[in-house]
């Protein structure tokens, strides 16, 4: 359970947050033209958060037709990684930046496709990275600082790229 009670349980939230943050606010702080309006940037975190849902269902549903589990063979454990598990999040990812900001008229210049591309990505990071620290009994701590230097800054940086294409897209003109 995430009962926030006692302090340890605060330190373990905070461990897992604070990478976001940072990232986050890295990122942020890298727009040197006009920066996004935090509203748009918030909800696009929120609905990074909101992709976790089908992606464990999905995730969840395939790996009950196919069989694959953790004791599963390291050839199948790695196609599941990246076709099921990697198609999912990133493609979640893209819908909400795709559907949400790619037609917001904020979204002005190229950079915008970044700055929108790592709120949702962090969203999702977010989530993730709360679930698996404070479901790694015992082993929290280590949990939240091999994730604080391996998956967080590898979803936003999946962020960086699906951003940066698609804000070049966005104002790529033809002539």
């Amino acid at each position: 359970s995430l009962k926030l009670s006692n302090p340890h349980r605060m330190g373990l939230l905070a461990l897992a947050l604070a990478p976001i943050a940072f990232i986050f606010t890295y990122v942020y702080l890298m727009d040197r033209h006009e920066r996004e309006p935090l509203i748009y940037l918030i909800v696009s975190f929120v609905l990074g958060i909101l992709t976790a849902f089908p992606v464990v269902y999905i995730g969840e549903t395939i790996q009950m037709l196919t069989g694959v589990a953790e004791h599963s063979a390291p050839l199948q454990l790695l196609v599941y990684a990246f076709i099921v598990v990697a198609l999912t999040e990133e493609g979640m990812k893209y819908l909400v930046l795709r559907l949400y900001n790619y037609p917001q008229k904020e979204f002005d210049e190229p950079y915008d496709g970044i700055m929108y591309g790592v709120a949702v990505s962090l969203g999702f990071a977010s989530i993730e990275n709360v679930l698996y620290v404070f479901g790694s009994t015992g082993t929290e701590v280590e949990t939240g600082l091999v994730r604080m230097f391996t998956a967080v800054p590898a979803h936003a940086m999946f962020g960086v790229m699906m951003g940066y294409h698609v804000g070049k897209a966005k104002f790529l003109t033809t002539s």
